[in-house]
């Protein structure tokens, strides 16, 4: 598609492609579908020996941690998991049926794209919750709920990411007026192929490291005490035969991250301008990495148990937090250096 014959911010519409129309449409049809089942299944049992058992489902999760005390993460919870959900498939929905889009609703399912990863927070609380709460007399297991709603925004995602890469990767702005204004110094991210190289050095050890140690301590009495880290709860979860929890803690918290920074590193390290395609795959990549996601449901877990055991983060938390940290601005000084010095195909031969 030609850059140069694209409409101006503000002008426009264009067409969507038919087979992006029909792919989108089909998975957003799932999406929503799967979103209003997952609603009224239960997600989660959870029972305290000499207490009745107790079934959530993602709305009675939700009102469970307003009723706890604890309305900011209740409200955080149903922003991510329902209200972002339902935005974007209103988007995605109008696009795919009418078949055009504006500069403003392209900018739109951009930004809803990528931020569709935190649409997963709620998998992720249950997940660990079920992971972290086996104290012998306390047992908690997931139900078929948040398996159908993972389901349903994995669809969603993908949906949107369809849609977005048939749409132009970028719009002709219009030609600003010339003014006299003395230009401003910026202040940016710092400069080098060295600060990325270190950068990305220390977010492949936190990366490496966070797996292994411990997210958590749960202690309900001196003879009960449970450590959780990533790797124990993917054990559990496998051990307990919960196949999708356990594949999608694998990919999106271990073999996601683990590939992003393999790209970032192909691209801090060369000793040339850093290759269009490593850099493009980086991107995509961290669209697509949910460590950030994971260390929100880490708190709101640690949270929610405070009212039940005494909780204690430990380093796998803080090493979690440097490689999502870290690895945030391990892109953006990709991206930076992208900026400033092209890549491989950008440069005339």
């Amino acid at each position: 598609m030609d850059l140069n014959a694209l409409p101006s911010a503000g002008e426009g519409p264009w067409l969507v492609a038919p087979w992006a129309r029909l792919t989108a449409g089909l998975l957003l049809c799932a999406s929503a579908a799967g979103m209003a089942v997952a609603l009224t299944l239960p997600t989660i049992w959870y029972q305290t020996i000499g207490y009745p058992e107790e079934v959530y489902s993602i709305l009675g999760g939700i009102r469970a941690l307003w009723e706890d005390g604890t309305p900011v993460l209740s409200i955080v919870v149903f922003a991510f998991s329902i209200v972002l959900p339902l935005f974007k498939l209103c988007v995605a929905g109008n696009i795919a049926v009418r078949g055009t889009a504006t500069a403003g609703s392209a900018s739109m399912l951009r930004r809803l794209h990528a931020a569709g990863r935190w649409s997963t927070l709620d998998f992720w609380v249950v997940g660990l919750f079920v992971s972290a709460v086996q104290l012998g007399v306390t047992r908690s297991e997931t139900r078929s709920g948040i398996h159908v709603f993972m389901l349903a925004m994995v669809a969603g995602i993908i949906a949107t990411r369809v849609l977005a890469g048939a749409l132009p990767d970028r719009l002709r702005a219009p030609t600003p007026t010339p003014t006299h204004r003395t230009p401003r110094p910026r202040v940016g991210l710092p400069t080098g192929p060295m600060v990325g190289r270190v950068v990305h050095l220390g977010a492949s050890l936190c990366l490496a490291a966070a797996p292994l140690l411990m997210l958590l301590s749960i202690q309900k009495s001196i003879l009960l005490k449970h450590d959780l880290s990533i790797a124990s709860a993917i054990a559990q979860r496998a051990a307990g035969g919960e196949v999708w929890l356990t594949l999608g803690l694998v990919i999106f918290m271990l073999l996601i991250p683990a590939a992003r920074a393999l790209a970032a590193g192909v691209g801090h390290w060369s000793r040339t301008r850093p290759s269009r395609r490593a850099c493009a795959l980086e991107d995509e990549l961290r669209r697509g990495s949910m460590l950030d996601v994971l260390l929100l449901a880490l708190f709101i877990v640690a949270s929610k148990l405070d009212d039940l055991a005494t909780v204690e983060l430990g380093a796998g938390a803080a090493a979690l937090a440097g490689a999502a940290l870290l690895g945030a601005l391990d892109s953006a000084l990709l991206g930076k250096r992208v900026r400033d010095e092209g890549t491989v195909e950008d440069v005339p031969r």
